[in-house]
């Protein structure tokens, strides 16, 4: 609130706050925003499900979650050649659509999958997201003048850092409040000194 107050009364603002009364640019920014939100929320649970559940170690984890990126990076490329045929409207919304039935499949996944089980909502998840980010952050930078693409690229940066916090925080609050209450019933039969680390964490209660 702050920073709005002042940069609204400087002749030569730091950040325009008129540019988000522009529709593209606004949609472009909430985009990357929520993305970032469901995928970091996401990244910090499966992370410690792959680890703790299904007994990969770190490094094997990274290694299993990188073919995300392979539908990403074909997509973010390629974006230029099917966003003007496309239209916005119609590959982001479909872009989330698929980010949506990732998330989805994910939860089909069980207590024992193979590594197939794992990378097919991968993939899926890796489709959306490419649709998405890639056509919301050249609709940011496309929405302002040359002389302002240092602006667009800082705000296109904070909406990610943003929605990468907020998808943390969000993530593993729900994560620690479910886990907790789930679990507190069950430790009544173990002595308080298992019972505590075993409350905060499944780390603590394998371990």
């Amino acid at each position: 609130s702050l920073f709005c107050f002042v940069e609204g009364r400087q002749e030569h603002p730091l950040l325009r706050l008129n540019l988000f009364t522009r529709p593209d640019f606004a949609a472009g920014a909430a985009t990357i925003l929520m993305l970032y939100v469901a995928n970091f929320g996401y990244m910090i649970l499966a992370a410690q499900y792959i680890q703790l559940v299904v007994g990969y170690s770190a490094l094997q984890t990274a290694l299993a979650i990188c073919p995300l990126m392979i539908p990403v990076t074909i997509l973010s490329i390629f974006s230029l050649w099917y966003l003007p045929r496309l239209g916005l409207r119609f590959v982001i919304f479909w872009g989330l659509v698929i980010v949506t039935v990732g998330f989805i499949l994910f939860r089909e996944v069980g207590l024992h999958p193979t590594y197939l089980d794992l990378l097919w909502p991968l993939l899926v998840l890796g489709a959306g997201i490419g649709l998405t980010s890639g056509p919301a952050t050249t609709v940011i930078m496309a929405a302002v003048p040359d002389e302002q693409q240092s602006v667009a690229s800082a705000v296109n940066d904070v909406a990610r850092e943003l929605g990468a916090a907020l998808g943390i925080a969000i993530g593993g609050s729900i994560l620690a409040a479910v886990y907790t209450q789930s679990l507190r019933p069950h430790l009544t039969a173990f002595p308080e000194s298992a019972r505590a680390p075993a409350s905060e964490s499944l780390t603590g209660a394998l371990t």
